[in-house]
């Protein structure tokens, strides 16, 4: 903490003014005329010696905007308002020319050493706290020990305490005048003189006057050091500007006991006037050396916990602290422009009771995962109930808190926002997604899956079926003579005929796992897992007597008045050699033999082995090499052996007779793979 106190920006040497009038040493003179007379006024006469001297830092602090080649002639003025001073209280001659020397030289090496510091275009001047104080401590020493001789020589003092004694005073000078100066051009001192405030302001004031009475006042009780708890409650309830003040009026007041000979600095063994102004020195440099820093910090504090609040309060994110409990502890005020709650509202409002009772278990879960330590952070979309009554979705960034000294959770930060649009676009982007993927997989006139979305499926259901080792079942159909219905009714009656046949395939073709699609043109087909050709055939027999309830008129048809369907049908158990093309050529093939042997009938074939297998055929007929290579064919089970393993060459021919008859005559059944 020293060390960020030591590079902070103190608030009172923070910004300065450029006096209207700078041009005239005359009024530099003015000005220094006035605040010599007041520090004197603070000093013994006997020896010009000084509790605390505020004429260079008036000083100093009048000349810093100016540009240095104009300094002399400004520091000669302020020498002869120093002098003029001293012979108004009749000092001696020997102690003016000192003393106005010495304070024109503190001035100028103090204005050399830091000019580089000041902002001429801002008016700012920018140097750390600490930085100031060892500077007005090294000028001070210079001059001082400088001037100590002739101290010695011309005015016979003692040189030690006197050096001592100017160099507090003139620190203690610069660093309260610089303090309250700067607090003036900040406008801090604005706050606590408000009218609402005003009684506050003078009530500490008074309690500090009072503490200084009744401590300097007597010499009884060395008390002095209760003053830094009356300070302390200052800077706290005021403001490091007001506590400055404070300071100040005690240090005149204490000043004014001491020289008077009162005070708890007369209980010091053998003290003189002297010891006891250097005592006072002290003390009061204690007292700035603890207000300063904690000030600092404090200051550092609120104007960090400023900006937090301006942010929190512009932001559209919603900041949340909770305990372990999931009890809020803090909420920004940004909750009252997304939810409708105050801050105060939305902390005493339990959690679980404003989370959507969909989402409530969820975030459960995921908070007790936290507490549990297995994830530190998270982002979790959930509903929270608006003031209104309404949910709102909203997107939390969820973070732990962890114990500075054991590392364990102590609690959750939470920043939230609205996503209401977000999540409505979403919407909106999914129901438009959905009737896109419609209508790419839809037939549009007949509303029934089209020819893509058909192929899909049949790849999927083959896969399943090679897996599950179950049938798979294709129903071709095509309607007889539409081209002439076409032609004899026009082809509004013809799209009117498709989508009644495709109302009635579907209210027949009914098991969630069946399929119906539009193949092309007037051709339909069928796809009808976990079918055999026995089931598919069935299926088709009933397609055609409903198409015959429906009764469709087709007065150009040769065979029939009514709208017929020719049906081919196919049924395989997907194995090594055959592919999803091969039970459709099969259906294919059982149709134009439906055609050909006079249309509205049924016909059905079997698949034929493709000449070029599948690449995963290849691997199971590479899996059956190495069984036949290494295993003893005795040994296998027959079902394994009934498969003709033995029988397959890389062609995908067969050298089994039995294979080739079963191959012929139907699928091998399911009950014939026990082992895979």
């Amino acid at each position: 903490m020293t060390a960020r106190l030591a590079n902070s920006k103190l608030a009172f040497l923070d910004s300065l003014w450029t006096p209207p009038f700078l041009g005239s040493p005359i009024v530099t003179g003015l000005i220094t005329g006035p605040a010599v007379w007041f520090s004197i006024l603070l000093t013994s006469h006997t020896y010009n010696l000084s509790t605390v001297w505020m004429a260079n830092a008036v000083v100093f602090l009048w000349l810093l905007p100016l540009p240095p080649r104009r300094l002399p002639l400004h520091l000669l003025a302020a020498a002869v308002a120093n002098a003029s001073a001293g012979w108004y209280f009749h000092h001696p001659a020997s102690m003016i020319l000192i003393t106005s020397s010495a304070n024109a030289a503190e001035v100028a090496l103090l204005l050399l050493f830091t000019h580089r510091y000041y902002d001429a275009p801002a008016r700012r001047f920018r140097i750390s706290a600490l930085r100031f104080t060892l500077l007005t401590i090294a000028v001070a020493v210079i001059v001082c020990t400088s001037m100590a001789p002739f101290l010695y020589r011309y005015l016979q003092i003692e040189p030690v305490a006197t050096m001592l004694n100017w160099i507090f005073g003139d620190v203690l000078g610069l660093l309260l005048v610089t303090a309250l100066v700067g607090f003036w051009r900040r406008h801090a001192f604005v706050q606590p003189f408000q009218r609402r405030q005003l009684d506050g302001t003078l009530s500490c004031i008074a309690i500090v006057l009072a503490g200084t009475w009744l401590i300097f006042s007597q010499n009884s009780y060395p008390l002095m050091f209760v003053v830094v708890s009356i300070l302390i409650y200052v800077l706290f309830r005021r403001g490091l500007a007001l506590a400055t003040l404070c300071l100040a009026v005690h240090a005149i007041g204490a000043s004014f006991f001491t020289l008077h000979g009162s005070g708890p600095l007369g209980l010091l063994p053998d003290a003189t006037l002297l010891t006891r102004i250097v005592g006072l020195q002290i003390y009061l440099f204690i007292l700035l050396a603890t207000i300063y820093p904690v000030g600092a910090a404090l200051y550092a504090q609120q104007k960090l916990q400023a900006l937090y609040a301006v942010l929190a309060d512009n932001t559209g994110d919603v900041v949340v602290r909770a305990d372990l409990n999931g009890f809020r502890q803090y909420c920004s005020p940004s909750v009252v422009r997304v939810l409708g709650w105050t801050p105060e509202e939305m902390v005493n409002i339990e959690s679980a009771d404003s989370y959507h009772p969909d989402d409530a278990a969820r975030l459960k879960a995921l908070f007790q995962k936290m507490r549990d330590g297995l994830t530190t952070s998270c982002v979790e979309p959930y509903r929270i109930r608006a003031k209104s009554g309404q949910y709102v979705w909203m997107e939390g960034h969820i973070h732990v808190l962890l114990d500075s000294v054991t590392g364990d959770p102590a609690g959750f930060i939470a920043n939230f926002r609205d996503i209401s649009e977000r999540v409505a676009a979403e919407a909106k982007l999914k129901v438009a997604h959905h009737a896109l993927q419609r209508l790419a997989s839809t037939d549009p006139l007949t509303n029934l899956a089209n020819r893509r979305t058909f192929d899909e499926s049949l790849e999927r259901e083959w896969r399943r079926a090679q897996r599950e080792r179950t049938p798979l079942a294709v129903i071709m159909m095509d309607v007889d003579h539409f081209k002439k219905y076409n032609d004899s009714l026009g082809h509004p009656a013809g799209d009117e005929c498709m989508r009644r046949i495709a109302m009635c395939l579907t209210q027949v073709v009914q098991r969630p796992s069946d399929m119906v699609a539009r193949y092309g043109g007037e051709e339909f087909v069928a796809l009808l897992p976990f079918t055999e050709a026995t089931g598919a055939q069935q299926l088709g027999q009933r397609i055609i007597e409903a198409l015959a309830t429906l009764a469709l008129p087709h007065p150009s048809s040769p065979t029939r008045a009514t709208v017929t369907l020719s049906i081919g049908v196919a049924s395989i158990f997907p194995s090594l050699g055959y592919s999803p093309t091969s039970v459709v050529a099969a259906a294919d093939r059982a149709l134009y033999l439906a055609k050909n042997n006079g249309r509205n009938r049924m016909e059905i074939s079997q698949p034929e082995r493709d000449p070029s297998p599948h690449r995963a055929g290849w691997e199971h007929l590479r899996i059956e090499t190495n069984l036949e290579t290494t295993l003893d064919i005795g040994d296998l089970p027959s079902a394994i052996v009934g498969l003709g393993i033995t029988d397959i060459n890389p062609l995908g021919d067969s050298r089994s007779a039995d294979r080739e008859r079963n191959e012929q005559t139907d699928p091998v059944p399911a009950t014939a793979f026990p082992l895979l």
